[in-house]
């Protein structure tokens, strides 16, 4: 059973691994529904908030191109590397929640 803490406390939960694995998404809204059981916030944190939905749009595309043959020419190497940079940011965002988390226990 999943039980949420209003307030990102303790998250109280089993799950066996192939929910576990289940659970990590590249989707933002996937990853803020899993990070919330783990009593992460990850909304709080501008950094991936300003970046969730580009990061989306990303993802969507890409498991688009793979699962449904759609083609990749719309994108150029310019979005490419600017792409690279978002990531960069947003990951480093989704690090930052999980620091401030993990320190605030200490």
């Amino acid at each position: 059973k999943k039980k949420i803490s209003e307030d990102f406390g303790d998250a109280n939960f089993i799950i066996d691994s192939k929910e576990f694995q289940e659970g990590f998404s590249a989707k933002p809204d996937k990853s803020i529904e899993w990070f919330r059981y783990l009593g992460v916030n990850l909304e709080a944190n501008e950094s991936f908030r300003e970046r969730k939905d580009v990061v989306g749009t990303v993802v969507q595309k890409r498991n688009d191109i793979v699962h449904r043959n759609d083609d990749a020419s719309e994108i150029s190497f310019g979005d490419v590397s600017t792409y690279i940079e978002v990531f960069i940011e947003y990951l480093c965002g989704i690090e930052y929640a999980v620091q401030q988390r993990t320190c605030k226990d200490m």
